[in-house]
Order: C-alpha cells, then sequence, then structure tokens
C-alpha cells in the first residue's frame, strides 16, 4: 500500500488572544502567615550545618529577632516594604477552581497571569513564636519565628484570556 505525499501549500491560521485585564483588592479574613526561608536556612541545606562542639551547643540557638524578620518577603521599590509572590496567589486561585464548578485547576493556570512577580501586602507584622516538633525519631522540639499579619489586605492585577 503507497502513500501518497499532498505538496500543496496549506495556510495556518493563528488568531490572536483576546486578553481581559483587572485589579484586585482583597481583604484578609484570616491572619496571614509569612514563610520565607532565611538566609542561613539555605546555607545550611547547601552546605550543611556542620558538627558543633559543647561549647557551641550551649549558646542560644536562635534570634527571635532575625528570624522574625527573615522571615518576611520584602522588595526595595513599590508602594509597601512588604510583599507576597504572585505565584503564590495564582497557585492559590487555581486551588479554588478544584472547589468550583463549570472551571478546572489546569485551565486557571492556563488562561491566567500576573504581570508583577510579588503583589504588595499592607499590614502591621507581629512576631509569632510556634513550637514545633521534628519529623525525626526523637519527634524533637523547636521553636519556629514567623511574621504574621491579623489584618492585611494586597492589591493584584490579573491578565486572563477572554
Amino acid at each position: 500500500m503507497t502513500v501518497t505525499k499532498k505538496t500543496g501549500n496549506e495556510t495556518v491560521e493563528i488568531h490572536a488572544l483576546k486578553q481581559g485585564r483587572i485589579t484586585l483588592r482583597m481583604i484578609g479574613q484570616t491572619p496571614l502567615y509569612f514563610n520565607s526561608m532565611s538566609a542561613k536556612s539555605k546555607r545550611d541545606l547547601l552546605i550543611g550545618a556542620g558538627k558543633k562542639t559543647a561549647a557551641q551547643r550551649k549558646e542560644i540557638k536562635h534570634n527571635p529577632e532575625q528570624e522574625f524578620q527573615d522571615s518576611v518577603y520584602t522588595q526595595e521599590k513599590g508602594d509597601t516594604l512588604l510583599c507576597f509572590p504572585a505565584a503564590g496567589v495564582k497557585q492559590a486561585m487555581a486551588t479554588a477552581a478544584l472547589e468550583t464548578g463549570g472551571i478546572t485547576k489546569s485551565s486557571v493556570q492556563r488562561l491566567i497571569f500576573l504581570p508583577q512577580s510579588h503583589i504588595n501586602i499592607w499590614g502591621k507584622p507581629y512576631l509569632k513564636m510556634d513550637v514545633v516538633r521534628s519529623a525525626d525519631m526523637n519527634k524533637t522540639p523547636d521553636v519556629r519565628t514567623r511574621a504574621f499579619l491579623p489584618e492585611w489586605c494586597a492589591e493584584v492585577e490579573i491578565r486572563y484570556v477572554v
């Protein structure tokens, strides 16, 4: 059986996408907890914390004020010092699509675009210290220090395919 090839010119048409744009102002109904990883944590994961001598182990393990400052996302320019990665907001919208009829998570991920890399956050940060347990065999307790905003708001620009 032979297959014949068509040598005719076929034209492919690509239609321009129509985009809409909306700016939303979000007002938090629950506290916003910042969870940015500090430079010290990143370094320890990358090269390891190393062994400590008995004298080093007796020193205070945490610096709460520094950990509080390191836990927030900040920006040099903008309307406010505090910010949040735009990818986190997009993921939250995609996850909300799971509970919304008529739309899928993957369609939200494909059809929505957030042009900024970080979203401005307004609010007064407070220090929050939580006791957590490690995943090791002994379930060793430790203290995590984070910043949280009991009242906050944000403004996000969203572009979407119509």
